[in-house]
This record gives C-alpha cells, structure tokens and sequence, in this order.
C-alpha cells in the first residue's frame, strides 16, 4: 500500500513538473513571439514608403503567425485542463486509497485484539 501511494506520489509530481514547464515553454514562446513582432513591427516601419502590395502580405503572413501561436496556446491550454483533470483523479484515488488503508488497519486492530481475548481465554 505504501509503496503503491508512494508511486501515486511521483506519478503526481511528475504531471506537475510538466504542467510547470510547458507554462514557462509557453511563456518562453511569447516572449520570443513579442520580440519577433516588434522587429517585424520596426521593420514594416521602415516599408511603410515601400509598396503597399508587399505591406500587405507582411500584414496577412504576421496575422497568419498570430493565429498559429493562438491555436498553439489553446492546445497547450487543453493539455493543462487534461492533466489537472488527471491530477485531481490521481488525488481521489489516493484519498480512497488511504481510507481503506486506514478501514484496514482498524479491522485489523479488532482481529488483533480478539485474536489476544482468545489467547487470554485458553
């Protein structure tokens, strides 16, 4: 019993170290996002005395990218829900678990002291 709330345990902490690096990815990836789009912005800047036709492709290509990024993070969203969903699981697996452990260590402390009453009695 031990070994397998031990297991659990890990198990837990596993998805949350998981869960911990995919927000800071997720983070990471925004930052670098930011930093790309404000180059992109200083660049379409210095376009803006260019042609409008090659504006507007970096215009639709930037929001193309935004959207991608968008459907990224709902994923990465999604997955977080799914191993909170598994977390909370695992805890009431680990919440019944313990209480039959302790169910059986009082059955068993009844069977210990009926098994004394016996041997007090021969």
């Amino acid at each position: 019993e031990g070994q397998s709330l031990q297991e659990i345990l890990n198990f837990i902490k596993t998805y949350d170290n998981a869960i911990n690096g995919t927000q800071d990815l997720l983070i990471e990836v925004l930052q670098q996002r930011k930093a790309s789009l404000t180059t992109e912005n200083e660049r379409l800047r210095k376009l803006n005395g260019g042609s409008v036709d090659q504006l507007c492709h970096e215009i639709v290509t930037s929001i193309a990218q935004i959207n991608e990024l968008k459907g990224n993070i709902v994923a990465l969203g999604n997955q977080i829900e799914t191993k909170n969903s598994e977390i909370t699981s695992l805890k009431d697996q680990i919440y019944r678990m313990t209480q039959e452990n302790c169910n059986f260590r009082e059955t068993l402390g009844k069977l210990k002291s009926q098994a004394t009453d016996l041997f007090k009695d021969l």
